[in-house]
């Protein structure tokens, strides 16, 4: 491990001479040769410069710990000399790190005075202990070169030749909001003072940006990076660092920053936007680093990788927000990314007209070596007529011009907004196909895309209908030609993510003749689809035009025999008053199909809520209760009807109401059955209640209690007759 010993080894002629090594003490020998016997077959851990961990046991092995904690401070200097003759790098950066957290106890004022000593001993006064030892010690360039481990904040009060000798060993630069100390010189530090900084960095390779929010440190990250870039002399050759990265710290382990409140950076001349030759990764890039890189107009021809997130101020996840975030601001336009001659990674999650101004800003040689894209957000816009600005153009557009470059990409990766799914196939369809022939047209294979979906149940919680919405047919005209690929893929996928799922009956009478008509393609789609996460499935009807056609959607029998295995709760209802009623008295005699249906899921199920709506109850009532066998479990089931309350008919009604309550008591696993009337005028909505009450017997049947409700205006049912009992 020993460089000079290996060096004078290899100039030896007799492999068994001996090798002399002046000036070498015995015992701080022997401690470098443990070293060097424990770890001639172990690695040593890496030392990050500076360090930005509070504990040595946080950087070394445990084994590396107690060697150090058997030193003191002299055993540290004069073993640190030794390795660093016998050129045993792993060692000497060992040892540095322990000399530098000695120091990081101590403050700037008492670093700046030991490196006086070190450089004037007759000339300053002795520093307390251990920086007597160090600096008197330790050979001035180990103890420059051991500074360079501690954070910038410690080194503040270093005198200006000092600082310039130090700034060469810098190699990593971490601007840190989450040590208050850190944050408090940071705060203090001008853009002015930062630049000269960056003049004498000649070989930083990284800078890292711990922050709070993306306006913090702006002064000092710019500062330094344009210093750096305009710090080229002849004796310096031109460089700038190689990457830049951006981390969010949480706002819980941050006090206030002082900074937040920036004040503008001075303005660059127009003929001085600054060049980054060497700069090949961007990490963690938001808005607001991106609207200061533009405005500063720097350019970077060596750029390769870009991550980052434009679609929300911060690194939440953008596909959680159920209007797919904020998007950029007009006066960003990612304009630095267009400065690249060498991009192969565009990692950011940016919207689909973002993008899309991106690819074409780029050249045609930079978009032909692009192989990463994304993750792309995916999110309708708010209106209701398609034009050139919907994904499903913008993602033909990207597409034309990746095949007209000769594009190859190696992934794709897009977010499906929730917003997006709650638009159902009228947004699915073409975005998905677009996608699926962005993907054909990169020269990509089908496991190069990924799309991910958004926490649906996060998303939706509190909402009743679920996010995805299926009509009837599968509004044939967006459908793709080939159903097959990305496009099957991903709606198969779908299908088994989300919490409900919501079919939706459509009252065009151009739509409700192609119910009983399905393409093979509609078939075949159907037929995949699994919703394995769905509890909820209900069915909502539009109005029908009068004496419009009434087909039987034939799509749902091609559906898998399980396609909803764990729905639990079915719900038929309309999203008006009539409607949903005028349809099933077309398509589903009142009591015969809703019977159908829930005799169609067989008496082995359990439904913790059904709601339907018939035509009318008939003289007699619904006689549900008498058919339980061969129903499933229905813990509450809501029956909403638009009854005949005119005349001698109104005390009919309510006495099938009350009929059907009674019938609906004896249902297995019911704890609540409600008849809701709707539409009832409010001047016939007192007579109904009172007719309804009644039909209330006193007391309670098998632990039910009847009760009856009349709803204030505009709310439905208008009056209802419920039973209810613990469950």
């Amino acid at each position: 491990m020993s460089g000079l010993v290996q060096s004078l080894a290899e100039g030896s002629d007799e492999p068994n001479d001996s090798i002399p090594l002046l000036n070498v003490r015995e015992l701080p020998l022997r401690k470098v040769m443990d070293y060097c016997e424990h770890h001639v077959d172990r690695e040593a851990s890496p030392i990050s410069i500076p360090i930005i961990k509070d504990t040595i046991e946080e950087v070394v092995d445990e084994w590396d710990v107690r060697y150090l904690e058997e030193m003191t401070c002299q055993t540290l200097c004069d073993v640190i000399t030794t390795a660093s003759y016998l050129d045993v790098a792993p060692l000497v950066e060992l040892l540095q790190a322990k000399i530098a957290f000695e120091l990081m106890k101590k403050t700037p004022s008492h670093i700046a005075l030991m490196m006086r000593k070190a450089l004037a001993p007759k000339l300053c006064p002795a520093p307390q202990q251990p920086m007597q030892t160090f600096a008197s010690k330790l050979p001035c360039d180990l103890l420059l070169t051991t500074l360079a481990y501690l954070p910038l904040r410690l080194l503040a009060d270093l005198p200006g030749d000092v600082w310039g000798r130090l700034a060469t060993y810098y190699t990593h630069l971490v601007i840190d909001c989450a040590d208050p100390r850190s944050r408090d010189f940071f705060d203090r530090l001008p853009f002015q003072r930062a630049l000269e900084w960056g003049m004498t960095l000649a070989h930083l390779e990284r800078i890292t940006v711990r922050q709070m929010t993306g306006a913090w440190g702006e002064e000092v990250w710019v500062g330094v990076v344009e210093g750096q870039a305009s710090g080229h002399t002849s004796e310096r050759p031109a460089k700038s660092v190689e990457s830049i990265a951006f981390e969010t710290v949480p706002v819980s382990s941050t006090a206030p920053c002082r900074s937040l409140l920036i004040p503008p950076l001075p303005p660059l001349p127009s003929h001085a936007h600054p060049s980054l030759p060497d700069l090949k990764t961007l990490t963690g890039v938001g808005i607001s680093h991106t609207k200061t890189i533009d405005r500063r107009g720097w350019k970077m021809k060596a750029l390769e990788r870009v991550e980052g997130n434009m679609v929300t101020r911060d690194n939440t996840s953008f596909g959680t927000v159920l209007g797919g975030g904020q998007g950029l601001p007009r006066d960003v336009m990612l304009t630095f990314i267009a400065t690249s001659e060498s991009l192969a990674h565009l990692d950011v999650a940016m919207r689909m007209q973002n993008l899309a101004d991106v690819v074409s800003a780029m050249s045609p040689a930079a978009v032909a070596g692009l192989k990463t894209l994304g993750p792309l957000l995916l999110a309708p816009l708010r209106r209701a007529t398609p034009n050139d600005n919907d994904d499903w153009a913008l993602l033909d557009q990207v597409k034309d011009m990746l095949r007209q470059h000769g594009s190859s990409l190696t992934s794709i990766k897009a977010t499906l907004s929730a917003i997006g799914i709650q638009r159902g196939p009228r947004y699915l369809f073409p975005t998905l196909s677009a996608l699926h022939r962005l993907n054909a047209a990169a020269g990509s294979t089908p496991q190069t895309l990924t799309l991910d979906f958004p926490d649906l149940e996060a998303c939706y919680v509190d909402r009743r209908e679920g996010p995805l919405s299926f009509s009837l047919p599968f509004i044939d005209p967006l459908l793709p030609p080939n159903t097959s690929g990305v496009f099957a893929d991903s709606m198969s996928r779908l299908a088994s993510v989300i919490p409900s799922v919501h079919w939706r009956i459509p009252s065009n009478p151009q739509t409700l003749a192609a119910l009983d008509t399905p393409t093979e393609d509609e078939k075949r789609l159907a037929s995949t689809f699994t919703f394995s996460k769905a509890t909820v499935v209900s069915v909502r009807c539009d109005a029908l035009p009068d004496n419009g056609p009434a087909p039987i959607p034939a799509i749902l029998p091609h559906l898998p025999l399980d396609a909803h295995p764990n729905a639990t709760r079915l719900e038929i209802h309309s999203g008006n008053r009539r409607g949903v009623v005028e349809l099933l008295a077309a398509k589903m005699p009142a009591l015969g199909e809703v019977m159908g249906v829930l005799k169609a899921i067989g008496p082995d199920k359990k439904l913790t809520k059904v709601e339907v709506c018939v035509d009318g109850l008939g003289e007699g009532g619904l006689q549900w209760g008498e058919e339980k066998e061969q129903l499933p479990e229905i813990e509450q089931l809501e029956c909403f009807v638009v009854p005949d309350i005119t005349g001698e008919s109104l005390r009919a009604s309510a006495e099938a109401a009350a009929t059907t309550v009674g019938s609906l008591m004896k249902l297995r696993a019911i704890h609540k059955a409600t008849v809701g009337f709707l539409g009832v005028p409010s001047r016939r909505k007192k007579a109904t209640a009172e007719a309804f009450e009644r039909q209330i017997s006193t007391g309670s049947s098998d632990g039910f209690s009847v009760t009856m409700q009349m709803a204030p205006a505009g709310k439905e049912p208008s009056v209802s007759l419920t039973a209810s009992r613990p469950p």
